[in-house]
């Protein structure tokens, strides 16, 4: 599968709001999701791993809408803008959640995925 195959799957199924599923179809099973330094949110290892790390977010949050962009892509990489709006549901705080994502391709599956954005 061509990585511009695989950028258009999971943003497709991003945009449905289907995280998991495009975990679960286009990630390797020792994919590693990094988190910038800067915040609480802890860097994993292994699609379990990340599965379980979405679920979470999914938990804390109801989501408003979200926003993918198309795939920009060169060599063995990707990148999506993410905008979600969001509202934390431990405190009732509404936000915008600004993201890029970064994602390695390797043999046919994401083998990474690096978020950048400013800290919340």
């Amino acid at each position: 599968m061509t990585i511009q195959k695989i950028a258009d799957g999971l943003v497709a199924l991003c945009r449905d709001g289907k995280f998991q599923q495009a975990q679960e179809m286009y990630y390797a099973d020792d994919a590693t999701s990094i988190e910038p330094e800067n915040t609480s949110t802890p860097s994993v290892s292994g699609l379990a791993a990340i599965i379980q790390k979405g679920n979470y977010f999914q938990q804390a949050f109801t989501f408003h809408s979200n926003t993918v962009s198309d795939p920009l892509i060169s060599g063995n990489y990707f990148t999506v803008h993410l905008v979600s709006d969001v509202t934390q549901n431990e405190s009732g705080h509404r936000m915008k959640l600004d993201e890029l994502v970064v994602y390695r391709v390797r043999d046919g599956k994401v083998i990474s995925e690096q978020f950048f954005y400013e800290g919340q």
